[in-house]
């Protein structure tokens, strides 16, 4: 699976790439910024985004928006990330995201939804 990393921490980055590689398989692409990944994206579509909300340019939220304007990219599977608590269910239904992650991340809880995405594929 190719899976967008996108937050502007690289310790952060880092760990996902060699947790998400070890243990999947998976082609990781990291994105230091929101707006790196927009243009990551419009050249290569990811089969996952994995998103820190809190960037110092355009927030995870704001991406998503953007992601699902366009027929291009709005069924990309996304899940978030942050420091604060999950939103209602209600609230990840409406922006279009799969799921929500609370640093500190729980890389077991990360490798279930991407279990759960690849059964859903085949």
């Amino acid at each position: 699976m190719e899976i967008l990393v996108v937050d502007d921490e690289k310790a952060l980055t880092s760990l996902f790439q060699d947790y998400l590689e070890f243990t999947g398989g998976h082609k990781i692409t990291i994105a230091d910024s929101g707006l790196k990944a927009l243009e990551l994206i419009k050249k290569q579509k990811p089969d996952l985004i994995i998103l820190d909300q809190m960037m110092p340019d355009i927030n995870g939220t704001d991406v998503v928006f953007e992601l699902k304007k366009s027929s291009q990219t709005a069924d990309i599977p996304i899940v978030i990330f942050s420091a604060a608590d999950a939103p209602p269910f209600e609230e990840k239904i409406a922006l279009g995201i799969i799921d929500y992650l609370r640093k500190p991340i729980d890389f077991e809880k990360l490798k279930q939804i991407i279990e759960d995405l690849e059964k859903q594929k085949n």
